[in-house]
């Protein structure tokens, strides 16, 4: 049997009847109204990006207007979503010629808003095809610290540190020149990021060779020592931590190389890396990337004994330390060297007999060292004539 359809009175209208009943609430419903073009404001779900995009895209905006909605759309990019979202949307070939701007504040947001897209394959993609690299290098001057932190996300991966080299603009020198131009503790954030950028980049051999053809090298040396030298607060040091450890991380990665060891031997980082390796002074991490460069720099067989007298000691302080990388970085520099005859003559002074346990595997000294022969011993015989 069917079932009735029983329909209420008075409890029950077609959709027809319902916008009727609701006509005197909505007045004005049969007029249009015309949309402001450049109203900046957050629409709903997948709307609000190309909303956004639509006022940027307009050719007469104001800086005003170009400051706050940029505002709004870099806090909208808080989500990997809202990210992909904003690339589908292209904001990125948007906000490229924004950062030809003389305005330092449309420059420095603009910045802002392609580092946070960097962080997607995606969005690394889209401001290559945008020429975006060479127009922020070209912006460093008007926007230093968004513009380096901009590289630097992009030199997290390895695909991004390959675009930079690969930029028709230097970025290694660019990013030395900031540095060159930064004042420690004043400038500490952008000479942070510009470092930890050129840290990433030397993770290759051609990142190394653009590094040695922009003089890193000579330039960290002033950097940490300009840092050193500033008195700070008791409990504001974390920027001189930060610098540091991304400065002994440079260091670390250009000593793994056998051309760039001269040139850090020759700008005189071996007694700063020293000075990095007191753990009372200076974090783990500092620690750690400081012993690393100075156990690849004592390969070199014109640096082992220079690292010895520069470094020894402190080395041999870290041999006791807890964690296991540094004391291993530590027992390897010691162990290169050692490799020096002088070097190990004088560590086998110094040595205790507790710490020499250390330095097992060592292979012995030559037997031309190990015995020496005075001169006034050495008698001159003539060759019997025939």
């Amino acid at each position: 049997m069917a079932a009735a359809h029983v329909l209420i009175s008075g409890h029950h209208a077609s959709s027809r009847q319902a916008s009727e009943f609701l006509q005197d609430r909505q007045p004005n419903s049969q007029t249009s109204f015309a949309l402001k073009a450049d109203e900046i404001a957050a629409a709903y779900g997948q709307r609000a990006m190309p909303k956004l995009v639509e006022v940027l895209s307009l050719p007469d905006l104001s800086d005003a207007c170009s400051i706050e909605c940029l505002k709004l759309l870099l806090s909208l990019l808080s989500s990997q979503e809202r990210k992909a979202q904003a690339i589908s949307a292209k904001v990125v070939q948007c906000i490229a010629p924004f950062l030809h701007c003389q305005n330092g504040d449309i420059c420095n947001l603009s910045c802002q808003v392609l580092a946070s897209l960097a962080q997607l394959f995606h969005g690394r993609l889209a401001i290559l095809q945008a020429s975006g690299l060479e127009a922020v290098l070209a912006a460093l001057g008007k926007a230093p610290e968004s513009g380096i932190s901009c590289l630097q996300a992009f030199s997290v991966s390895i695909d991004g540190s390959a675009a930079l080299l690969n930029c028709s603009e230097n970025a290694s020198e660019a990013l030395v020149h900031s540095l060159q131009q930064s004042v420690p503790g004043s400038d500490s954030i952008a000479a942070v990021a510009a470092l930890q950028c050129l840290a990433n980049l030397t993770r290759t051999r051609r990142g190394v060779s653009a590094a040695l053809q922009a003089q890193l090298p000579s330039c960290l040396v002033t950097v940490v020592n300009q840092a050193l030298q500033v008195r700070t607060w008791p409990g504001q040091d974390e920027w001189r931590q930060q610098l540091c450890t991304a400065a002994a991380a440079c260091l670390s990665h250009l000593c793994q190389h056998t051309d760039a060891r001269p040139a850090v031997q020759a700008a005189g980082a071996i007694p700063m890396l020293a000075k990095l390796c007191d753990l009372d002074r200076w974090s783990l991490d500092v620690v750690r990337y400081a012993s690393a460069a100075l156990a690849s720099i004592a390969v070199g067989p014109d640096v082992k004994l220079e690292t010895y007298e520069a470094a020894g000691s402190a080395l041999m302080v870290l041999l006791k330390c807890k964690d296991s990388a540094a004391a291993g970085n530590a027992k390897l520099a010691i162990c290169n060297t050692a490799d020096h005859p002088k070097a190990r003559i004088e560590l086998q002074k110094v040595m205790k007999e507790e710490a020499a346990e250390y330095l097992k595997g060592l292979p012995d000294l030559p037997p031309d060292y190990r015995y020496h022969v005075p001169k006034s011993a050495m008698v001159y015989t003539s060759p019997k004539t025939v």
